[in-house]
């Protein structure tokens, strides 16, 4: 049994003493508090109507079977009642997996229930839909050369040697500063206003630089792999490269060289549509212009007197598909690309994507991945939630090859929008007005900024690319995230919204830095405040109306009770629309630390306030007819159950 993230215990000295006399008294059961959480979220996003309440294709569903069976013998499987229109196996993946339309999607959960208590099924899930977790902030920006023309032709520079890239010497500061035209405003990497706040890149390239055998797996909307800034670090597929035994181009010949199930797929590959088509397309064109922005904070050429530059300036991208124009897609066709990305030896996949969606057949294909040695970072997700409680998938997965990141301002506090997690989110890394490469082939300029949680993993795959070129043969994906997760920077703010308490810096990962923790705060020291009282020395009740109804505005203030008060949080019971109807949490001078929304059955606790005073608003929108909610309306709203503090 594999242990998850033990590190992230032995934070504090309390905490390195009750994990000594732990594993002293009772030996290391190798179950951390982030399985053991999301072990119970897996478990309670099984049952049928929750599995059904998600986005996800309608009618469509993967089941897992416990020994392979062919088509014919699966007959007696279906029952006529359950109105299955077709079923067919699983492309690329052994017998035991198979695809499953219903004619009628109202009797979906009928259909779960008797398959998930087949004998002969092992499980069977929805096909739930995935998106993209980043925005477009402003308009695009200037600068730069057209990208090649020719989408058929290897970048014009064939130059591997990573290490003659004409850098700089370091500056008096121990920084390499590139010539990139835009490298300036890139504050995620190097910031001259909030030193504190950028990941350190500067001085990190002094001592790495990357290296094109590295290789990154981009899961997204696909790549403009004929960019300016990003051709000469696509990974093109050997393979699938040269002449044949013919003397034909391999990668137009119509044939699967290499042998991986994917005929010419020199580039990479679009897996939209796959599963249900069970062909794809060797042109991984981003269309949309996500998956570029991504690939570009991650591997846009460094030194070459254009553009941007990636964390990594010398990376072998590969593009993978999985969405579409829309931003969206399905788990039918990321798993297929998870298979992918094994076979053309990633290192490190980026998903900056999410669904609240658990699948079963995701995780296992995401464990197939840590078999293979790949280190999957996942974007937290971008609806301020925390992801303790309501899980956002992959990034939520309990796996150990698995980090998930939150997104932080400028400032280096943690986006307002960006979900959290004190257990299941790793690490925090920039995410708001992140400038990097968009597509050519939209007609547009080469360059953007975008934000979301989506902008924040790409720094922290790209920088596990560097530390990953830096450690070289030695190199795995345990070494490389420890690296990650144990140089962060630690930050007060970031203390009780992600795990290693701090942000990204690739400086002290890439020379094995470790700083300590400052000041934890911990479950123990929280005390419950007494009765709020109004004037007049009757309780006051915090709360909406029930339901709310449309159109509120409303505000409280709450002032502790409790001498030298430092930090307050709140508990609230909470049923409100998710995003469009929240509560706002702002700190003594009116600055928003949080917004709460969505469905919490089981209660909600704040995220600590440094202050001893706070205010409560609380906004509902509009009626929508368009929305397509049949509760909007009638949610219950909210109710402040205490409030806890800690004192100086």
């Amino acid at each position: 049994m594999k242990q998850r993230k033990w590190w992230r215990y032995l934070a504090s000295k309390k905490r390195i003493l009750l994990t000594v006399l732990f594993f002293v008294v009772v030996g290391p059961i190798g179950l951390s508090a982030k399985n053991a959480m999301i072990s119970n979220a897996e478990k309670s996003v099984s049952k049928y109507k929750a599995m059904l309440g998600h986005d996800r294709v309608p009618g469509e569903f993967i089941i897992r079977l416990d020994s392979a069976k062919s088509l014919a013998q699966m007959s007696t499987l279906f029952s006529a009642d359950l109105g299955v229109q077709s079923v067919k196996n699983y492309p690329k993946k052994n017998p035991r997996f198979l695809i499953v339309n219903l004619a009628d999607d109202a009797k979906a959960e009928m259909f779960l229930q008797k398959m998930n208590s087949h004998p002969a099924v092992r499980y069977a899930e929805p096909n739930y839909t995935i998106h993209l977790l980043g925005n477009s902030v402003t308009s695009p920006l200037g600068g730069g050369n057209p990208g090649d023309d020719n989408p058929d032709d290897p970048p014009d520079n064939p130059d591997d040697d990573d290490d003659d890239d004409g850098a700089p010497p370091p500056n008096a500061n121990g920084e390499v500063i590139p010539d990139d035209a835009m490298f300036d405003e890139l504050w995620g990497l190097r910031d001259i206003t909030q030193p504190s706040a950028d990941i350190g890149a500067a001085k990190a390239w002094a001592t790495e630089r990357g290296s094109k055998e590295v290789l990154v797996a981009v899961f997204d909307t696909g790549v403009d792999y004929n960019h300016e800034d990003l051709n000469a670090n696509i990974a093109f597929n050997e393979g699938e490269m040269g002449l044949d035994s013919d003397g034909d181009e391999k990668k137009t010949n119509g044939i699967d060289d290499d042998g991986n199930g994917h005929i010419d797929d020199w580039r990479g590959w679009n897996f939209v549509g796959y599963a249900l088509g069970g062909v794809g397309s060797n042109d991984p064109m981003d269309l949309e212009s996500h998956g570029t922005h991504v690939a570009g904070t991650i591997g846009a050429v460094g030194n070459n007197g254009i553009g941007t530059t990636g964390v990594v300036w010398h990376v072998g991208i590969i593009p993978v598909q999985v969405l579409g124009e829309d931003g969206t897609g399905n788990i039918f066709d990321l798993i297929p690309a998870i298979d992918y990305a094994i076979s053309r030896g990633a290192d490190i996949i980026n998903a900056s994507l999410g669904s609240p969606g658990f699948s079963q057949s995701v995780r296992a294909a995401i464990e197939d991945a840590s078999e293979a040695g790949i280190l999957f970072v996942a974007s937290a997700g971008n609806f301020h939630r925390n992801n303790d409680l309501k899980p956002s998938y992959p990034a939520s997965y309990n796996l150990d090859n698995v980090i998930a990141v939150a997104a932080t301002e400028r400032t280096g506090e943690r986006a307002i929008f960006s979900h959290y997690g004190k257990v299941s989110v790793d690490i925090a890394a920039p995410g708001v007005s992140i400038i990097s490469t968009i597509p050519t082939s939209l007609g547009s300029s080469p360059y953007a900024p975008k934000h979301g949680t989506s902008m924040a993993a790409p720094h922290v795959a790209g920088a596990a690319a560097l530390v990953w070129s830096h450690l070289g043969a030695t190199a795995t994906y345990t070494k490389v995230r420890d690296r990650i997760l144990n140089s962060r920077t630690w930050d007060k703010a970031l203390s009780s919204a992600v795990a290693s308490s701090g942000r990204l810096n690739v400086y002290n990962a890439v020379n094995a830095i470790y700083p300590p923790a400052g000041e934890e705060l911990e479950e123990s020291d929280w005390e419950d405040g007494p009765d709020i009282l109004d004037a007049d020395g009757n309780p006051t009740i915090i709360e909406t109306q029930h339901p709310y109804g449309y159109d509120r505005d409303d505000s409280w203030t709450l002032t502790s009770e409790v001498a030298n008060t430092k930090y307050i949080r709140l508990v609230f019971k909470v049923d409100t629309e998710a995003v469009f109807d929240y509560i706002s949490i702002l700190d003594a001078n009116g600055v928003e630390k949080q917004r709460i929304s969505d469905e919490y059955p089981s209660g909600f606790t704040s995220l600590p306030v440094e202050s001893s005073s706070v205010t409560i608003k609380f906004k509902s929108d509009s009626f929508d007819s368009d929305r397509g909610d049949p509760k909007q309306g009638s949610y219950w709203g909210f109710k402040l159950e205490k409030y806890q503090v800690i004192t100086e």
